[in-house]
């Protein structure tokens, strides 16, 4: 279990929604590192002589959030948005996983890819948030707004597959229904997310078409993003 932290400092175009999860961006970011740095030392995890890379891919799905608390104070009139989190990696559950998904191709393939795809979009986010702040037109300010959310949507989504893949890799019977629940999220945050057919497919061969989510719950059925709710259970990272 560690703690991690992230700030957002608001400008005079940010919500204090789109700050708070800038906020929790940074602090999963915060909390990832730690986790990867932790491990690292681990003997168990040694032995499977994994680098820092693929401990970074393959943990990022089972490293859960437990506690959430927000916080704003302000500094010289600037208001700053302060998220803690304390999140939990089960070190024979990565050992688990880390097995797994080493005997799963497609699975590990996916989980890089989703890595990467993930880091390009924490840059496309910086770039959003540097044009957002000098933005000169409310058009532009809500073109930037729109497109920073979606950006975060898309992080998010990412980080429900990711768990779900890394459920899949060492699949029971319960778990079927928790990958399933995590790809219906995703959808529900980002809709053309190029990773859910794949699970989907890869979830369908290894337990049958009746193992998939009957219905898919249209975009306007999505639930808001609330970032100062703390769940009430454990939730991915």
């Amino acid at each position: 279990i560690v703690t991690s932290s992230g700030e957002f400092r608001m400008g005079n175009h940010d919500t204090r929604t789109d700050a708070t999860r800038m906020a929790i961006e940074a602090a999963k970011r915060d909390a990832l590192e730690q986790v990867a740095t932790y491990l690292e030392s681990v003997t168990e995890v040694k032995d499977l002589d994994v680098t820092r890379d693929e401990i970074r891919t393959f943990t990022a799905g089972v490293v859960t959030v437990l506690n959430q608390q927000t916080s704003t104070r302000l500094e010289k009139g600037v208001a700053i948005i302060h998220v803690d989190l304390t999140v939990q990696a089960d070190q024979q559950e990565v050992i688990q996983a880390i097995t797994a998904l080493r005997e799963n191709e497609s699975a590990k393939v996916q989980l890089a890819s989703l890595r990467t795809e993930t880091e390009q979009l924490r840059l496309q986010l910086d770039a959003a948030n540097q044009a957002l702040a000098t933005a000169l037109t409310a058009e532009q300010v809500q073109a930037l707004t729109l497109e920073r959310q979606q950006l975060l949507n898309q992080i998010q989504a990412d980080a429900l597959v990711a768990r779900a893949l890394t459920d899949y890799a060492y699949l029971t019977p319960i778990k079927v229904r928790q990958v399933n629940d995590l790809l219906l999220q995703a959808r529900q945050l980002h809709p053309a997310n190029q990773h859910l057919q794949a699970v989907e497919q890869a979830l369908a061969t290894k337990t049958g078409p009746s193992a998939l989510p009957l219905v898919v719950p249209s975009p306007g059925n999505a639930p808001s993003a609330s970032p100062d709710v703390v769940p009430a259970q454990r939730s991915p990272l």
